[in-house]
């Protein structure tokens, strides 16, 4: 096995071992040329492919958090007819030692439930189980958008973001996810033909945001960063962001929608039962502090 930074010769090979996981493993992974492009120019030094034969059978990424470089979340993706060989686990052997090189303390890990030999994989390697995640999904048939309690909002504006809307972008991130995002992030998301972020406005002012990605190739769309500012909270907003979204997603003929919910969200899990998303998956969280 040949194991390597990423660069641009791997492209189709990663598009194409994309597709056999989802189709394999019912994922739903969604890479585009402009997603590509990104994370060659800024992330290719974290992201690992590895080469049996010139077959690409596996791809390793260690995503290290931009603002504090403290902690960093590590994923590996194996071809189905290359797993139980130990290339898995080689690769995951590289990620924990470059997270060490780059001053990493806090390593993570997302792993779906139904997968129960990767979670004793970690777990025998001293990771511990942080929290569960949810994964929800609604088949879109006719939606009708949803009016906010008591006519708060009046006639809003719920338009898509623009480059100069940075300033929202970044407060409402702060605001709703405790989250530095720079405003470099907020510019090159745009540039991703896949991704559009909405902003509702009532009398000039921001009170929610919602952020799509489309991925036509499997007519479906995830939501997130579905944020409610903390003052207009309680009024129905983040139901109507919702409403709203599924009504374009219709528009634009994606046939179903998802979204993860934050296993401690239990508001969140909640609204979206009522709004017709249903539990499919469930993802475990799990950590490992590898220094000290």
């Amino acid at each position: 096995m040949k194991i390597s930074n990423l660069s641009t010769k791997d492209k189709n090979a990663i598009f194409h071992l994309i597709q056999i996981l989802n189709d394999h493993d019912q994922f739903d992974y969604s890479l585009t040329d402009e997603w590509f492009a990104v994370v060659l120019n800024e992330c290719k030094d974290h992201i690992f492919v590895a080469y049996v034969d010139n077959q690409l059978i596996g791809l390793a990424t260690c995503m290290i958090d931009a603002a504090g470089r403290q902690s960093a979340q590590i994923n590996v993706m194996i071809h189905p007819q290359y797993r139980r060989r130990g290339y898995g686990k080689s690769l995951f052997d590289v990620l924990i030692a470059h997270a060490h090189r780059q001053g990493v303390i806090r390593v993570e890990a997302f792993v779906k439930e139904r997968f129960p030999y990767i979670v004793k994989f970690l777990m025998d390697r001293g990771f511990t189980t942080v929290l569960q995640s949810w994964k929800m999904e609604k088949i879109i048939g006719e939606s009708a958008t949803i009016n906010i309690n008591g006519g708060f909002l009046g006639k809003c504006e719920f338009r898509k973001a623009r480059e100069e809307d940075d300033r929202y972008y970044l407060a409402m991130m702060k605001s709703c996810f405790e989250l530095n995002v720079e405003q470099d992030n907020f510019h090159q998301m745009l540039k991703d033909s896949s991704i559009e972020v909405f902003l509702l406005f009532a009398h000039q002012e921001l009170c929610g945001m919602i952020s799509l990605q489309s991925r036509d190739n499997l007519q479906m769309g995830y939501i997130f960063d579905v944020a409610v500012a903390p003052e207009h909270r309680g009024k129905g907003i983040g139901s109507h962001l919702i409403s709203r979204v599924l009504d374009h997603m219709k528009r634009n003929c994606l046939m179903k929608a998802t979204l993860i919910v934050d296993g401690t969200n239990e508001n969140a899990l909640s609204l979206y039962k009522r709004l017709g998303f249903e539990i499919t998956d469930v993802d475990v969280l799990l950590e490992k502090y590898i220094r000290i």
